[in-house]
């Protein structure tokens, strides 16, 4: 259950819009400790999200690996 569908959707139209950008551009993200994987932040409220994501190298694909809650303790 949501606490705030309106908000839960601009999230997803802010993360949604912020992988289009990647996916034109995507050396735009940081990289991380894999030679890899890239992530981004996302900018939304006081935290936003972050997504890591791969570029498949046979053809381009970006592939979004993981998406979470700047609150969230990730490695």
């Amino acid at each position: 259950k949501s606490e705030n569908p309106s908000a839960a959707q601009r999230a997803m139209t802010a993360i949604w819009e912020k992988l289009e950008l990647v996916e034109a551009m995507p050396a735009l993200g940081m990289r991380t400790q894999s030679p890899f994987i890239r992530q981004i932040v996302v900018r939304f409220g006081r935290r936003g999200y972050v997504a890591r994501y791969t570029i498949r190298e046979s053809d381009g694909t970006m592939i979004v690996l993981r998406i979470w809650h700047g609150r969230e303790a990730r490695p």
